[in-house]
């Protein structure tokens, strides 16, 4: 498998793990941004990944360009789109889920009630998550997994 495939992959998990945090039905009263603007970002992002990635396995399969160098950019067109990605992740989605994932902690922090070493677990790792200069998809990895834990928080402290 070439490594724009592995990529995609990866990609195509972290996207489907955002559209399913985008769905939630609590998650449009605390997010940052047009909640359906960034659904459609992401089914979009999404069917480019999946056709793309199908259209590399077929070649893989067929093995039609296999040890010819002069076929070499055939997955070019995948490596574009991982790529135009990684830039929405990194400048349109992930400043989105930071906003939102701080306005979270704040509110957990203002709470009287839950298990506060839970909280201060999440905001520790939302820290790092926010601080992070990796990839686009680790940080958005990151922010998802703060602002699950952060919603599964608030949801338990009482109204």
């Amino acid at each position: 498998m070439t490594k724009a495939l592995e990529r995609a992959k990866e990609f195509e998990r972290q996207l489907s793990e955002l559209l399913s945090l985008v769905n939630h039905k609590d998650f449009a009263s605390i997010y940052d941004g047009d909640v359906d603007e960034t659904k459609a970002l992401l089914k979009k992002h999404l069917i480019t990944l999946r056709v793309d990635m199908q259209q590399m396995s077929d070649v893989d399969e067929a093995n039609f360009f296999a040890g010819d160098p002069r076929f070499y950019h055939a997955n070019r067109p995948l490596i574009l789109d991982v790529e135009a990605i990684g830039v929405d992740l990194e400048f349109e989605i992930n400043p989105k889920l930071e906003s939102t994932a701080r306005q979270l902690a704040e509110k957990a922090k203002k709470a009287e009630a839950g298990d506060k070493g839970l909280l201060q677990q999440t905001l520790e790792a939302l820290d790092k998550a926010i601080e992070m200069i990796a990839s686009p998809i680790a940080k958005a990895a990151a922010l998802t997994t703060a602002i699950k834990a952060l919603m599964d928080f608030s949801q338990t402290v009482p109204r």
